[in-house]
């Protein structure tokens, strides 16, 4: 199990093709503090310069994203409806999981995936570059 310095400790699973594999790393994502399961498709021997480069980019651009994302998960909560428990005071959702694409551009497809504190639910925030488009269950 390689230990990547931004990615953490990498596993990796055979991929879409021969060439590439499906890796996941674990590690502190800095903006939160919150211990983050990384997913991405690579070469066979790890991640590129790119992706770690498109992480570090993340990294840097999530304090200003974070308002977003936030505010599209509880307008997703409240179109659930009124039987939905109030969350607790504080962080309501806490970042658990992020899909890094293989490229970084503006069209870049993306996801971030948030626990709510008060159900344990997961939701995955799809992104466009970097705007969020879009709510799921995970």
């Amino acid at each position: 199990m390689p230990l990547d310095p931004i990615l953490g400790e990498l596993h990796s699973s055979p991929g879409p093709d021969q060439a590439t594999s499906h890796w996941v790393g674990r590690a502190t994502f800095p903006p939160t503090g919150d211990v983050v399961d990384y997913q991405f498709n690579a070469p066979n021997d790890g991640p590129t310069e790119t992706q770690r480069d498109l992480l570090r980019r993340i990294h840097r651009r999530y304090p200003e994203l974070q308002p977003q994302l936030l505010s599209l998960l509880q307008q997703h909560l409240d179109a659930e409806g009124p039987d939905r428990e109030d969350p607790p005071a504080g962080r309501p959702f806490r970042l658990v999981a992020l899909w890094l694409p293989s490229q970084d551009h503006e069209a870049m497809e993306w996801d971030l995936t948030f626990e709510d504190s008060t159900t344990q639910e997961q939701y995955m925030v799809d992104m466009k570059g970097w705007s969020p488009v879009g709510v799921a269950p995970a």
